[in-house]
């Protein structure tokens, strides 16, 4: 959660961090190394969002391309910039959740399966009882933005609507 912490610093201020911290009733200092409670993440989103005016399914996405570069700079072993994007986003259920189990054993990370349906496109079944997909959508932008590729999502169908997992196609322009 100290990405969260670090985002809403940068973009918001030290300030408004603090704010929705009292707000939310939580206290303490926030780690990499350390492993909290999905709720308290949820409820300083719900708490962002209003104050901000960023409804909470964007803010998340948000989140999620500011992600991507401080796991690249944090873990850069894990982010091979040979690959393109959709070889690399194929690593990850092999390779990048295999690697932060290792690191942080008792992580929640989601499960992904992959149909590759052309050269150019990549079929991502996203499935986690957490249901971030809107933070799957803005790691895939960060990696993107990472590999410099032009791309269009469609993401269908999706466990927010009430389906067994999210279909996150990531077709290369």
């Amino acid at each position: 959660m100290n990405l969260l912490n670090e985002m809403v610093e940068q973009e918001m201020g030290l300030a408004a961090w603090n704010s929705a911290l009292a707000e939310a009733g939580l206290t303490g200092t926030y780690t990499a190394a350390g492993r909290y409670d999905d709720n308290e993440l949820l409820s300083l989103v719900s708490i962002i969002s209003r104050r901000s005016g960023i409804p909470e399914p964007a803010l998340i996405t948000a989140f999620g391309k500011f992600m991507f570069p401080a796991f690249k700079q944090r873990y850069p072993e894990l982010v091979d910039d040979e690959l393109g994007l959709l070889d690399f986003l194929a690593t990850i259920e092999d390779v990048i959740h295999v690697e932060v189990l290792k690191l942080y054993p008792d992580a929640s990370v989601p499960t992904f399966t992959y149909v590759r349906q052309a050269e150019n496109h990549l079929e991502m079944r996203y499935d986690s009882p957490r249901r971030l997909c809107a933070l799957a959508e803005g790691l895939i932008a960060g990696a993107a933005a990472h590999y410099n590729a032009v791309y269009d999502l469609h993401h269908s169908p999706c466990m927010h609507d009430g389906a067994a997992y999210c279909g996150l196609n990531v077709t290369i322009r």
